[in-house]
């Protein structure tokens, strides 16, 4: 068994792909850092070949665990439709529960989607 210390070792010196498999493993028992990093990798194509919607899956999965930055990157992808629907109100949720646990740049992005109504039901703003 592995852990996430030892794939971060792994990544950062240089040895990508038994990082990504480890984080895999990790990812599919339910750790969600393991999901995060994923996430991102995917998200940006560092490492693994870009996939949008595996992102936002890996990124949902460490969202509904709490992982603040994961639900951060969900709504930003919910705001540009990539690997998802673009969905204002999908993107809102998101950052509100990202805000909630203090994340700056949802909390930024929120008040914007408040300033416009973005996305956020009809009287919440």
């Amino acid at each position: 068994m592995s852990d996430f210390n030892t794939a971060l070792d792994a990544w950062v010196s240089g040895d990508r792909k038994t990082a990504v498999s480890l984080w895999q493993e990790l990812a599919e028992r339910g750790d969600a850092r393991s999901q995060f990093n994923l996430g991102v990798l995917l998200d940006s194509g560092d490492g693994v070949e870009q996939d949008h919607a595996l992102a936002a899956e890996y990124y949902r999965r460490a969202a509904e665990q709490g992982y603040a930055d994961a639900a951060f990157n969900l709504a930003l992808l919910h705001q540009a439709g990539q690997g998802v629907a673009q969905d204002p109100a999908a993107a809102a949720r998101w950052f509100g529960i990202a805000a909630q646990q203090g994340h700056p740049s949802a909390q930024y992005n929120l008040g914007l989607l408040y300033e416009t109504g973005e996305g956020l039901p009809e009287g919440d703003w």
